[in-house]
C-alpha cells in the first residue's frame, strides 16, 4: 500500500493552505493554531421583490425581453410584424420572477426561493422570442391565479444556448447543463429537431424534463416531451396532400442534411407514393445550397408539375433568385420551415411565391 502524498507545490502556492470539498480555502496555520473559523454561505439568500398582491399574480417584469420594455423595433414604415415591423433582435430578461396572489396571508417574513423553470434558446427567433417569453409568463401567472401552485415565486432561467444548424451543437449541451446546474426542475426548449435529439440522452440521464417544442417525433422518452403544433412526419404528408390535391403529381422533392430534411422527405415519399404521385427528382441540399440553379433547371426539363421542400429552412433563402433566373414560377408547398418568413424581410422576399404551413396568423 503506498501512501498519497500532499501536494506540496499546491500547498505552496496557496500560502500553506488547503481547498476543501466545495473549492473554499481553509488555512493550515490558522486551523493548527486553534482560530475559529466560520462557514459562510455557499450561496446567496432567497430575495424577495417585495410585490406580491392579495389578489392576482404578479411578475417583476412588464414584458419578457428588452424589445419590449425598451423600445426599438424593425422597419417603422410596416405595421405589422409579419410585414417586418417587429424587433429584428430581442434578448429575454434573466431571472423573471412571477408571485402568486397571497390570498391575504402573511408569513413570518423570511422570502421562499423560487422554483425555477429553464428556457433553453436554441434558435434565432429575434421578433419571435417576446411570443415565447410573454405567453409563458401570463401561463404560470394564470397557473397561480387559479390556485395551481401557491407555494413559492417561480422564476424564469433564461439560458440562450444555440446550436445547430448554424452553430455548435455544444452550445446547447451545455445550456441545458448550465440550467440544471442552476436547479432548473424543467427545461422549456429546445426548438429544433436536431438539437432535441442531440440532447435527448443527456436529459434522461440527468433526469431533468425537457419540453421542447419540435417536429422531432422520435423526442419521446422518460424526460423528453413535446408540444408540437403537429410534427415533421404530419407536415410531411400535408405537403404531399396539398400538391396532389391541386392535380401536381410529377413533383420534385428537395430536402435539407439533417435528421429534420431526412425525416420529411420519408414520410412525404411515402405519402406521396400512396397517392400514386411520381418523384421526378430527389436532392440533397446543405444550408447554403450549391448548384440550386441547374437542379432546378433539370426537374422543369423532367417535366415536374410542382416541387416540394422540407427542412430546417436556411436552404429557402435561395431559391428566389435561382427560380428567377430560370424564368420559372412552378406551384411549391413547404412545412413549418415557411414561418422563417417572420426573420427578416430579405428572408420573407425569399419565400415570395411558396405555400407552407404556419402556426401564426395576421393579427400574431
Amino acid at each position: 500500500m503506498t501512501k498519497k502524498k500532499t501536494d506540496s507545490k499546491k500547498s505552496a502556492k496557496n500560502g500553506g493552505a488547503r481547498t476543501n470539498l466545495h473549492g473554499g480555502i481553509v488555512n493550515e496555520a490558522d486551523a493548527s493554531s486553534g482560530e475559529l473559523q466560520y462557514a459562510e454561505r455557499m450561496f446567496p439568500a432567497p430575495f424577495d421583490h417585495g410585490i406580491a398582491q392579495a389578489d392576482r399574480a404578479v411578475t417583476n417584469v412588464k414584458h419578457g425581453t428588452r424589445a419590449h420594455l425598451e423600445g426599438g423595433v424593425g422597419d417603422s414604415n410596416r405595421q405589422f410584424w409579419w410585414q417586418g415591423g417587429g424587433p429584428a433582435t430581442d434578448v429575454a430578461v434573466q431571472n423573471i420572477t412571477i408571485y402568486p396572489p397571497t390570498r391575504g396571508q402573511k408569513t413570518q417574513g423570511d422570502p421562499f426561493e423560487p422554483v425555477k423553470i429553464g428556457i433553453l434558446i436554441d434558435m434565432d427567433l429575434n421578433q419571435l422570442l417576446a411570443d415565447w417569453i410573454d405567453p409563458t409568463i401570463l401561463a404560470i401567472e394564470d397557473a397561480m391565479n387559479e390556485g395551481v401552485w401557491r407555494r413559492s415565486p417561480v422564476q424564469l432561467v433564461i439560458a440562450d444556448a444555440r446550436g445547430l444548424p448554424r452553430e455548435n451543437y455544444r452550445k446547447l449541451l451545455k445550456g441545458y447543463e448550465w440550467l440544471v446546474d442552476e436547479g432548473c426542475v424543467v427545461v422549456l426548449g429546445p426548438m429544433i429537431s436536431d438539437n432535441c435529439l442531440l440532447l435527448q440522452d443527456t436529459a434522461n440521464r440527468l433526469g431533468v424534463p425537457c419540453i421542447g417544442w419540435t417536429g422531432a417525433h422520435k423526442f419521446a422518452s422518460d424526460y423528453c416531451f413535446t408540444v408540437a403544433n403537429g410534427d415533421v412526419a404530419t407536415e410531411g404528408v400535408m405537403c404531399a396532400q396539398w400538391l396532389h390535391a391541386h392535380g401536381h403529381d410529377k413533383v420534385g422533392l428537395f430536402w435539407e442534411a439533417g435528421s429534420s430534411g431526412r425525416d420529411y422527405a420519408d414520410y412525404f415519399r411515402d405519402a406521396a407514393l400512396d397517392l400514386g404521385m411520381t418523384i421526378i427528382r430527389e436532392v440533397k441540399l446543405e444550408p447554403n445550397p450549391v448548384g440550386l440553379k441547374d437542379d432546378l433547371e433539370s426537374m422543369r426539363a423532367l417535366g415536374a408539375e410542382g416541387l416540394y421542400y422540407g427542412g430546417y429552412g436556411y436552404a429557402t433563402f435561395h431559391f428566389a433568385e435561382a427560380l428567377k433566373s430560370l424564368d420559372w414560377d412552378p406551384p411549391r408547398v413547404m412545412g413549418t420551415a415557411f414561418m422563417f418568413y417572420s426573420n427578416s424581410n430579405a428572408w420573407a422576399e425569399g419565400l415570395e411565391g411558396w405555400h407552407g404551413v404556419d402556426q401564426l396568423g395576421e393579427d400574431g
